[in-house]
């Protein structure tokens, strides 16, 4: 039987050969687009830390124009991102664990060798929370402790891609790094570690790869760090200096914690 409605398809391929191709295609077509919106759908909807879901979130706050929504479809919802100064001023509660203001930028990275040729490395200004926060995986060492994040200590944690580019992808924790025009003393080199989503970050690309380069979030104001990802403002504060910028009414900073 299976054999008879075999002979009876081919036939009825043959007699419309392009019409039989088109219909293959679409049925091909139609298999393609359907698994891919499947994987898609499940790559989003999977919990990236499952085992901490109930006990980290994202804060926000209505810092935004009181005579207009953040929002136009959604006039409840706030901003994505902090001010400067709200995340400080939430950064002093002591009621999380663990806690970490934080933001995408670029700085420069000086290999030694003189013929070593300096490079811009995407960095995340974070606090020492964020390792244990979200159970970054280390290589060798560790993240920073309070004491870096309080006195804004020259400490990084590389990225292990990172680390085989500048020291051979040995131990390098002790090791010296000049970033900008500052020496800096690696704390840790992470693991490979690849999270999808990259959840903490939930305005710039989340399928990016992890930052290069994690450096305490308490250098932001002495090395003058801007933001390399999403900025919004909704009033003009006047002055172009570093410190206007932080103490403006612009969203830039995403914040963490863990009760």
């Amino acid at each position: 039987m299976i054999g008879y409605q075999l002979k009876i398809a081919l036939k009825s391929l043959k007699r419309n050969p392009v019409l039989s191709t088109l219909l293959v295609l679409g049925i091909g077509l139609g298999i393609a687009v359907s698994t891919g919106f499947v994987t898609t759908y499940y790559m989003l909807a999977q919990d990236p830390i499952p085992e901490k879901s109930d006990r980290l979130f994202h804060v926000q706050m209505d810092a935004w124009d009181p005579n207009r929504p953040w929002d136009d479809d959604d006039p409840t919802e706030p901003p994505d991102q902090l001010t400067w100064r709200d995340m400080e001023a939430a950064s002093a509660s002591d009621i999380p664990t663990h806690k970490s203001g934080m933001f995408k930028a670029q700085l420069t990275v000086h290999p030694e060798g003189e013929e070593a040729r300096p490079f811009r490395a995407m960095t995340r200004m974070c606090t020492g929370d964020f390792f244990p926060m979200f159970e970054a995986p280390f290589l060798y060492g560790g993240g920073w402790g309070a004491g870096a994040d309080e006195s804004g200590e020259a400490v990084v944690v590389l990225r292990h891609d990172v680390n085989e580019r500048l020291f051979g992808g040995g131990n390098s924790v002790g090791r010296k790094l000049r970033i900008e025009d500052r020496e800096f003393t690696v704390t840790g080199v992470l693991a490979p570690w690849k999270p999808s989503p990259k959840f903490y970050d939930v305005t710039n690309f989340q399928y990016d790869k992890i930052e290069e380069i994690f450096l305490p979030l308490a250098l932001t104001r002495p090395l003058e760090v801007y933001s390399s990802g999403n900025t919004s403002g909704w009033k003009f504060d006047g002055g172009d200096a570093h410190e206007d910028f932080l103490q403006s009414e612009n969203t830039w900073l995403q914040m963490w914690v863990q009760l």
